[in-house]
């Protein structure tokens, strides 16, 4: 009785070693699909609120009821345009953002 409750201790030991091991390992999985997906769940968040689909609903609006041509000439023109635009991005973030304050008492 006694040696097989050293096996069945030993057997538990290394059953509990292993599972440690594996969640350490899904840890990390978890942690770089996370950052590999973290773009995507920006994106479904941006989608699913309701200003995006507001603004969706709009442009569709638009495209059927406006002309078509037009809508698809602007929409190259500010595609064509969206490297530089995204490049003055921060600094006229930075030119408009509101001056910070001393902290009070110094």
């Amino acid at each position: 009785m006694n040696a097989r409750l050293v096996r069945l201790g030993n057997r538990r030991a290394a059953l509990c070693a292993r599972s440690a091991r594996l969640r350490r390992e899904l840890a990390a999985d978890g942690g770089a699909l996370a950052l590999r997906f973290g773009v995507a769940d920006r994106l479904v968040a941006a989608a699913r609120s309701g200003t995006a689909q507001a603004l969706l609903i709009g442009a569709a609006a638009f495209v059927v009821f406006g002309r078509p041509r037009l809508v698809l000439g602007l929409a190259l023109r500010a595609l064509a345009l969206w490297p530089v635009v995204s490049s003055l991005l921060p600094r006229l973030r930075r030119l408009f953002a509101a001056p910070s304050r001393p902290a009070a008492g110094t």
